[in-house]
C-alpha cells in the first residue's frame, strides 16, 4: 500500500471505538504531531477503519478499511512504514501489511524526522524538492539539544563530548542558509538555552538577521525581539554574568511594574531605578501616579505637599 493520498481510497462512512492508536514520528517539524488510530466500523461487522489523525484537532488526514481484528505494531527505530496485521479468515492465517510513503515529500520528511540531513538534502536535489526544509528541521534539532532540561537520549550521544558554544556555532550556520527570516526570528525568540551568554548571543544574531531590508513584513517580530534585548541588557546589569537561566527566564517574562514595586518595597533602590530608567515605556503608567502609589514619600516626587 502506497502513498499517503486522501483519494487513494474512499473515507470510511462511520467509525466508532478506538480500539488501538500508536504515535507517529514526526516527519515535518513545522506541522502538527498525529496519531495512527485503529477505530471500529459501525457500518460493518467485518471490518476496521485504519485512520491517521494530527493533533491536536483529531483532523483525519489518511483513512483505509482494514478487516476486523486487526492490530497495530508498535513503531520501533528505523522503521520505515506504518506496520499492522490484518486477520485472514480463509486462509485461518495472519497477514503483516504495511503503508509507506509513496510520494517524495512524504519521503523527505520522514528522512528529517530521523535526523538523516545529509542523505535528505541529496533527495531534495535529486527530486527538486525545497531544500528549507532540511535546513529548518535541523535547525530545530539542535535547538532541542540545546535545551538546558532536555532528556538524555540515543541520539543526543553525540552532543555528551560536545559544548555548548560549538552547538550553538553550528546552528547559527545552519540558520544562515535560510532566507525565511520569520522562521530565524520565531526560531531565536521560542529557544530556551542552558545559559544567558548563549541566549543574548541568540538573540544578537536574531535582531541582526530582522534588520535586514528583507525583513520589513516581520516588525512585530523584530520589535518583540527588541524588547528581548532591552530585558537582557537589564538583567545583566542586575544579575552577574553566570546567573541560572531559569533566573532569566522568569525576568523576561515579569511585568516591569511588578518588579518596580517588589524591588522598592525591598529597599533596593539601584535594582528599582535601572528598570524604572530602562523600561518606561512598558510601564504604561504616569510616574507620578506610580511613585505616590508605591512609595511613602511618593508625595515629594509627585510635588504635593504633605500633610501629616
Amino acid at each position: 500500500m502506497t502513498g499517503l493520498y486522501r483519494t487513494c481510497c474512499p473515507p470510511a462512512p462511520a467509525a466508532g471505538r478506538v480500539v488501538d492508536a500508536v504515535v507517529l514520528p514526526r516527519t515535518d517539524y513545522t506541522k502538527d504531531p498525529q496519531l495512527l488510530l485503529l477505530l471500529e466500523d459501525t457500518s460493518s461487522s467485518d471490518s476496521w477503519i485504519l485512520r491517521i489523525v494530527t493533533l491536536p484537532g483529531l483532523e483525519s488526514e489518511y483513512e483505509l478499511r482494514v478487516g476486523g481484528g486487526s492490530a497495530l505494531v508498535p513503531l520501533a527505530g528505523g522503521v520505515e512504514a506504518m506496520v499492522f496485521l490484518e486477520p485472514d479468515t480463509d486462509a485461518r492465517a495472519i497477514k503483516i501489511k504495511t503503508i509507506i510513503d509513496g510520494v517524495p515529500e512524504a519521503r523527505l520528511r520522514k528522512l528529517i524526522s530521523k535526523q538523516k540531513f545529509d542523505e535528505a538534502l541529496k533527495f531534495a536535489r535529486l527530486f527538486k524538492l525545497d531544500a528549507s526544509l532540511v535546513a529548518k528541521g535541523k535547525a530545530f534539532y539542535l535547538l532541542q539539544q540545546l535545551k538546558p532540561y532536555r532528556l538524555p537520549s540515543a541520539n543526543s550521544t553525540a552532543f555528551m563530548d560536545t559544548s555548548y558554544d560549538s552547538v550553538l556555532d553550528e546552528l547559527l550556520g545552519v540558520l544562515d542558509g535560510i532566507q525565511d527570516v520569520g522562521f530565524v526570528g520565531r526560531a531565536c525568540v521560542g529557544a530556551m538555552l542552558p545559559t544567558v551568554a548563549l541566549t543574548d548571543a541568540l538573540l544578537a544574531y536574531a535582531a541582526r538577521r530582522l534588520a535586514n531590508p528583507a525583513a520589513q513584513e516581520e516588525a512585530a517580530l523584530r520589535e518583540q525581539v527588541g524588547r528581548l534585548q532591552q530585558r537582557m541588557g537589564t538583567f545583566l546589569q542586575l544579575q552577574p554574568a553566570d546567573a541560572d537561566v531559569a533566573v532569566w527566564a522568569a525576568f523576561s517574562a515579569a511585568d516591569p511594574l511588578q518588579l518596580c514595586t517588589e524591588h522598592l518595597a525591598a529597599g533596593e533602590l539601584s535594582m528599582w531605578g535601572c528598570i524604572w530608567r530602562r523600561h518606561q515605556h512598558e510601564l504604561a503608567i504616569n510616574t507620578t501616579l506610580f511613585l505616590r502609589a508605591s512609595c511613602p514619600c511618593g508625595a515629594a516626587y509627585g510635588g504635593a505637599t504633605s500633610t501629616s
